[in-house]
């Protein structure tokens, strides 16, 4: 008895298998075991890099730091017959800074990432100067000239004047001193092993302009 029922079984399987895809099909609209096209598993790669990408905000990657003197002259206004009334304000001071270069990364778009099946392109956005500020703390006036006849009120904005000049010092000093160009290679040597990890493809990364319509390197 059990042969017959066995054989019977064994007889009808095909059919009893194709009844069972037919009624998959019918209630989940996908074949069983069907994973999807190479184009499905490539554009769900595509959105794991962009958010891993965007997740990581404002990158800094480089930091200068700073030790200026900036001197400031403001000529007096008062004059009589050529010669000044009041002395001209005077100050020297030293400062401790630092300015540090980064990549928003956050300004990445979808069409910026394209993935193929061996490699990722990636066009970023331009290296800039995150911030530059001044170590108030670290910095001294050691010299300092107002005229006698300077109100409180107007020591105080020259004052502010002079460390305001010496802050935009510490700016240009990065700049000239390449912050930009370093930011753009230690992105290049940071991101291209972070990309390859997480995609397994060969990373190429391009470099979007800047306002200015130049590129650091």
């Amino acid at each position: 008895m059990i042969r017959i029922l066995l054989r019977i079984v064994l007889k009808n399987l095909p059919w009893v298998l194709l009844l069972t895809v037919v009624v998959w099909v019918l209630i989940t609209g996908k074949l069983p075991f069907y994973q999807g096209h190479s184009g499905e598993n490539t554009e769900v790669k595509h959105d794991v890099v962009l958010q891993k990408l965007v997740s990581l905000g404002k990158l800094e990657l480089i930091k200068y730091q700073f030790k200026e003197i900036t001197e400031v002259k403001n000529t007096s206004q008062w004059k009589i017959f050529f010669h000044s009334y009041s002395p001209d304000m005077k100050a020297a001071l030293i400062t401790s800074g630092e300015a540090v270069g980064c990549m928003d990364l956050t300004k990445i778009m979808a069409q910026d990432v394209v993935l193929s099946t061996d490699s990722l392109i990636i066009s970023l956005p331009p290296p800039e100067l995150c911030y530059y500020k001044i170590d108030l703390e670290n910095s001294r006036i050691y010299d300092l000239e107002t005229g006698y006849l300077a109100t409180d009120e107007e020591e105080r904005a020259f004052v502010e004047e002079v460390y305001k000049s010496a802050e935009i010092q510490i700016k240009n000093a990065a700049l000239d001193s390449g912050i930009l160009l370093q930011t753009q290679s230690n992105a290049k040597q940071f991101l291209t092993a972070f990309l390859e990890e997480i995609s397994g493809r060969k990373v190429r990364l391009n470099f979007k302009l800047s306002a200015e319509g130049r590129q650091a390197l």
